[in-house]
């Protein structure tokens, strides 16, 4: 039968909103969680002092989609893109700056749909990691949380 769940309220409001954090640079683990944590406190406050500013911003943690929060997790923030074209460019470049600066290979990019739905991209930071990027993957959605059920595959 078909399912006859009440839906989901979408978990976030529609836009787009691209994530950054600043754990472990370019993929290593810090020795020193305290190295960590600084470099989380510093990328925060650069998100507050951002100019032109987002729409909002929003706590956010990355948890490894195959082992789970214990195989690793990294806080970070979603900046929510402005809905003016030319201040979104202004803002999702300054974000892409940011990961640049504590050493982050990519942001990812989160488009949620008033619907619930939700599509997500990566954008390589850095020259030479262009095999990272992908764009507009639909996020399979948990219809219990309204949440991603899963991260898209790595490339072959």
């Amino acid at each position: 039968p078909p399912d006859q769940s009440p839906p989901v309220r979408a978990p976030l409001p529609a836009g787009t909103y691209v994530v950054v954090t600043a754990h472990n640079p370019m993929g290593t683990r810090a020795a020193d969680p305290r190295l960590n944590e600084a470099a989380a406190r510093a990328l925060a406050a650069s998100v507050r002092d951002m100019r032109p500013s987002p729409s909002a911003v929003l706590p956010t943690l990355s948890v490894d989609p195959v082992g789970g929060f214990d195989a690793w997790n990294e806080p970070g923030v979603a900046v929510r893109l402005p809905e003016t074209d030319e201040t979104a460019e202004k803002v999702k470049t300054a974000t892409i700056r940011l990961a640049r600066r504590h050493g982050q290979a990519a942001v990812y990019e989160l488009t949620c749909g008033s619907d619930g739905r939700m599509r997500i991209g990566v954008t390589p930071v850095f020259p030479g990691l262009e095999g990272l990027a992908c764009g507009g993957v639909t996020a399979r959605v948990d219809s219990r949380t309204g949440w991603p059920a899963s991260m898209p595959r790595s490339p072959p």
